[in-house]
């Protein structure tokens, strides 16, 4: 199953690079949430200094120092699959809104 999830990772970050090019300050924040409860552990995926978005509980942040730090980004993921029967990986702005990227939006990985 690790190895299912670390590929999911890649083909999603890949995916990101490939339908929206270079990475932006205060946009591409990732949502971990569950399918089931809609319980949210969100991370931020661009490095640089923390900025939380007006609508977002700075609880539920954690900043990854680089964008390409799949070990951080992992570990989240697998805590929240801990817990979870399904996640959807989904990629949204500093407003806390839905990144328009179909590829992205519809990554979801089953325990």
């Amino acid at each position: 199953m690790n190895k299912l999830i670390i590929a999911s990772f890649f083909i999603l970050f890949s995916q990101i690079a490939a339908a929206g090019g270079s990475w932006h300050s205060n946009l591409h924040v990732t949502e971990v949430w569950s399918a089931h409860d809609k319980e949210r552990v969100v991370f931020k995926i661009e490095g640089g200094k923390y900025t939380k978005p007006p609508r977002c509980s700075k609880s539920d942040y954690y900043e990854v120092s680089h964008p390409y730090d799949y070990k951080t980004a992992l570990s989240i993921l697998l805590t929240a699959l801990t817990t979870q029967k399904t996640v959807k990986v989904v990629v949204v702005d500093d407003q806390c809104g839905v990144f328009d990227n179909p590829l992205v939006s519809t990554v979801v990985i089953e325990r």
